[in-house]
């Protein structure tokens, strides 16, 4: 019996050893990794992070107002008092049919910048209109927009109309262009490669026949506003110019990507653009000279024959005078000539 209950004692020494020996060794391994544990959850904590980051970004709105479109009527041109210009010979007109810019519905930083560049042109246009000036006269103001959509490139373009009533027209265009996919201001690059150019030298050689075209259809003279663009509605660039005809007037010039170099008219070309212009010109001064050398020496030939006969007539007569003074006294004789016969008839 005794040895019985030393070999239970022995058994549950050494289960007891056993566990003991087991636990230790897991809180050993428990402390010797907890640095790898601690990593591990930090990893997952920041990984989480990163994903509802992600996520948020994903699901944040390129809209401001999600129910509205890229490009609406900015409510300010509403909210303040109606001014009017009503002046003799000129419609009624009033500040806010007159003056209309965009809010650009975009939720960036970038769109936002712009907005207030918008804001400013709109309150110095409405400071202005129908503001009367020292001599009488009164300002008239207009703005108004369009935009254009075409991939992933919106273009907004804003008139500014400057005069005084009853006088020339000035006008300013602004041009704006976004990537809806980035939020940001397109580029250059961006724009004209939406246009169907593969360069920029490409697009600078367009622009310059188109300018020359322009001179040939218009014969006017122009100045290029090369940082003012945009696409229109038909997917084409187009660059600011300014015409030289009196009025500052800021227009849209089409370049298409496919243009090519206008032909001058032969009844517009000037002298120097003719090759045989000079030697035409001498010619028809040689001829003109040789052809009066030969009216003159014709016109004064015929005068001298003329004058010889008309002397010799005289001579006739004088002596006739002559003969007839000296025979004062005789019978006149009259003498006939006879064509057919030959005989003097008396």
């Amino acid at each position: 019996m005794e040895e019985n209950n030393g070999l239970k004692i022995m058994k549950k020494v050494f289960i007891g050893i056993t566990c003991v020996a087991i636990l230790g060794g897991s809180i050993t391994a428990v402390i010797l990794n907890k640095d790898k544990i601690f990593k591990s959850d930090q990893n997952t904590i920041v990984q989480i992070q990163n994903n509802n980051q992600e996520y948020e970004e994903n699901n944040q709105s390129k809209k401001i107002e999600e129910d509205k479109g890229w490009v609406y009527d900015a409510d300010y041109c509403n909210d303040n008092t109606v001014k009017t210009i009503d002046e003799e010979y000129y419609d009624l007109t009033k500040s806010n049919e007159e003056l209309m810019v965009p809010f650009i519905n975009i939720n960036s930083q970038a769109a936002n910048e712009v907005n207030e560049k918008i804001k400013n042109i709109y309150d110095k246009a409405y400071e202005e209109f129908g503001q009367e000036n020292t001599n009488g006269t009164v300002n008239y103001r207009g703005l108004e927009y369009q935009y254009y959509i075409n991939g992933n490139i919106l273009s907004i373009v804003i008139t500014r109309k400057v005069a005084v009533v009853n006088s020339g027209l000035d006008k300013y265009l602004y041009t704006y262009n976004f990537n809806i996919d980035t939020l940001e201001i397109a580029s250059l690059e961006e724009v004209y490669k939406e246009c169907g150019f593969n360069s920029k030298l490409e697009l600078e050689e367009k622009i310059g026949i188109a300018v020359e075209n322009y001179k040939i259809d218009s014969l006017n003279r122009l100045e290029l506003k090369e940082d003012i663009y945009y696409i229109d509605s038909n997917n084409k660039f187009n660059v600011a110019i300014v015409p030289d005809a009196g009025s500052y007037a800021e227009e849209s010039l089409v370049v298409d990507k496919d243009v090519t170099k206008k032909e001058i008219p032969e009844e517009e070309k000037m002298p120097e653009e003719n090759g045989n212009s000079d030697n035409n010109i001498s010619e028809n001064i040689d001829e003109n000279n040789n052809t009066n050398e030969n009216n003159i020496n014709e016109n004064n030939a015929n005068e001298n024959n003329t004058n010889e006969n008309y002397i010799n007539e005289n001579y006739i007569d004088e002596n006739y005078i002559n003969e007839n003074s000296t025979n004062e006294n005789s019978t006149t004789v009259v003498i006939s000539y006879n064509n057919e016969t030959n005989d003097l008839l008396q």
